[in-house]
């Protein structure tokens, strides 16, 4: 089932169907329909989502459209609880403090060549060890992946912590 099948089966025709609020910002000519921003829309659908008592999660980069401040401090504490209540949560995501911060038990690596040239890696950051579905004995380290592509590599992440020891 597609979101959009979702949508129609609920008959579910805007984000108003969601918060259950509308509301209005006054303008001189009079008043005009407020539009939520992708952020305001995702904050919402992933607070409700992430309160539901389910027994499986999954995200697709819920970060999108919101500050890493708010990534961290407010998605990520209710991912662990998730998890610490034995919640299966599966999670897409290039955020490092999703990625890494959430202590994941199972991480799953694409490596994209081309459309038709990919390679799937698995594996945990408590073997260090990322290893290739259809190559067992292509392995890769946890630990230098995720540096290269959550925190855009050693020298940039070094580079960050210099500039913030400056301060």
């Amino acid at each position: 089932m597609t979101s959009n099948d979702f949508l129609k089966e609920k008959d579910l025709s805007s984000a108003d169907d969601f918060v259950g609020v509308k509301s209005y910002t006054v303008l001189k000519k009079g008043m005009e329909e407020y539009v939520p921003s992708d952020g305001e829309l995702a904050i919402i659908m992933l607070d409700r989502y992430l309160h539901e008592d389910l027994d499986f999660y999954l995200l697709d980069e819920p970060e999108r459209g919101l500050g890493n401040s708010y990534v961290d401090s407010e998605i990520r504490p209710d991912l662990i609880t998730l998890a610490r209540n034995n919640k299966t949560v599966v999670i897409a995501t290039h955020n490092a403090n999703l990625a890494v911060r959430t202590e994941p038990t199972y991480s799953m690596l694409s490596e994209y060549h081309n459309e038709n040239d990919f390679a799937l890696y698995a594996g945990s950051p408590f073997s260090n060890q990322l290893t290739n579905f259809d190559d067992p004995k292509d392995n890769r380290d946890w630990r230098d992946e995720s540096m290269r592509i959550l925190e855009g590599g050693p020298e940039a992440f070094y580079d960050r912590k210099d500039m913030y020891e400056l301060q």
